[in-house]
């Protein structure tokens, strides 16, 4: 026989079931009232030598497999009371004395719950990482692998040998990063060192102490970019570097005295332009309404000494200076289309080959139409008049020429 005490508020218990994991039968009681007997118990009150009508084996297996349950409501309920219980199961083996095992895993569920497994202990998960029948928060061994908790370097994870390759508070078999005592210390998914498991992304990390998910090493040296004083590896530090992205090694020519070398420069024999321009990511807009120069205009209602000092409604658009202006003069073009996805034919140059960061337009789009616009900026680089940026899928835009 086996027994356990469960509590139960009475006035909340709608359904109590019962399965189990067995060999060869059982009969189960709640509070000394029988509510099941497995198909292999016969008839009658039973004996401690009771041999079942046939044999039933256990799943054997490393965790439960509980079976059917079964409905024991109308025979369990009545009986059952407001606080503490117990339930009592008895199991038989067939061929008594000559067989060499006997099994008994019971299962109490009510309202679809099983019973509390951290009896006089709050424990509202029930969580039993060794399914032992004991919950974690009163288990001195969660995860049964000999090893009490209090000195169990992965306690929900079994692990005997309690290997521990970095020296760190885990084991490795709960480490994510087995071999990097700091655990991945700049948060960015990838561990030192040869090892890593969820929810870790990778190993070797080429930058330990700056976060780089994307792990970019354009040199191939095993030093993340992020933190390579030397990115393109051709021994001449970054600073210094007057192409940073493109090797090219000392003296480093540079024909034209400007920023770029001549490896990376896209004017050679112009020091006015060095690179193409960054796209514009600043714009800004803003709607003017009627208005009067000096004092009140009097289109759209209101009084004004003059209609000569009123200004049609307009827009006006404002930008910062590209991340990467690339040279200098740097120009500006504003492209005004009916359609955000047609800067073509159908676009309209409202400004061409502008120096300032500002442009206005006079042209009011229609009830229901909505007018998009973009900065194209150039420098004289041979190509950078063609940068718009991109669209949402990165596909760089193109539009008409201005004028």
């Amino acid at each position: 026989y086996t027994r356990t005490r469960f509590d139960v508020d009475r006035d909340v218990v709608r359904d109590i079931q019962l399965s189990c994991d067995y060999d060869d039968g059982y009969i189960a009681w709640i509070n000394g009232v029988e509510v099941y007997r497995s198909p292999e118990m016969p008839v009658g009150t039973p004996a401690w030598n009771t041999d079942p009508l046939v044999a039933h084996e256990s799943s054997n297996g490393a965790l439960p497999d509980y079976g059917t349950a079964h409905d024991v409501t109308s025979l369990g309920f009545p009986g059952l009371l407001d606080g503490e219980n117990v339930l009592a199961v008895g199991v038989w083996n067939k061929g008594g004395v000559a067989s060499d095992d006997l099994v008994v895993v019971p299962k109490l569920s009510i309202n679809g719950g099983s019973i509390d497994n951290c009896l006089g202990l709050s424990n509202p998960d029930q969580l039993d990482s060794d399914g032992d029948g004991a919950g974690n928060a009163c288990d001195a061994d969660d995860d049964n692998d000999t090893v009490l908790d209090i000195s169990d370097n992965c306690p929900t994870v079994a692990n005997v040998s309690q290997a521990n390759g970095d020296g760190d508070s885990l084991g490795n078999s709960c480490d994510s990063c087995p071999a990097d005592a700091q655990n991945d210390v700049d948060g960015d998914g990838y561990c030192v060192g040869v090892g890593f498991s969820s929810p870790k992304l990778g190993d070797e990390d080429n930058c330990p102490a700056i976060s780089n998910p994307n792990q970019a090493d354009q040199d191939a040296d095993n030093i993340g970019d992020i933190c390579d004083n030397d990115i393109d590896g051709d021994l001449v530090d970054n600073g210094v570097d007057n192409c940073p992205l493109t090797p090219n090694p000392a003296p480093q020519a540079n024909t034209d005295g400007d920023p770029n070398g001549d490896l990376c420069d896209c004017a050679i024999s112009n020091n006015t332009a060095w690179a193409s321009p960054s796209s514009v990511t600043t714009l800004r807009g803003a709607y003017e309404k009627d208005r009067c120069v000096s004092l009140i205009c009097s289109i759209g209602g209101n009084a004004c000494t003059s209609d000569t000092n009123c200004t049609a409604s307009r827009s006006r658009f404002t930008w910062m200076v590209p991340t990467v202006p690339g040279g200098a003069p740097v120009l500006y073009d504003t492209l005004r289309s009916p359609t955000k996805s047609d800067f073509g034919a159908v676009a309209t140059c409202v400004d061409s080959d502008q120096t300032d960061l500002e442009t206005l337009d006079a042209v009011n789009p229609s009830p229901a139409l909505v007018f998009h616009y973009l900065i194209r900026i150039e420098n004289n680089c041979p190509t950078s008049n063609l940068n718009m940026g991109t669209n949402s899928s990165g596909v760089p835009r193109t539009g008409r020429t201005c004028p």
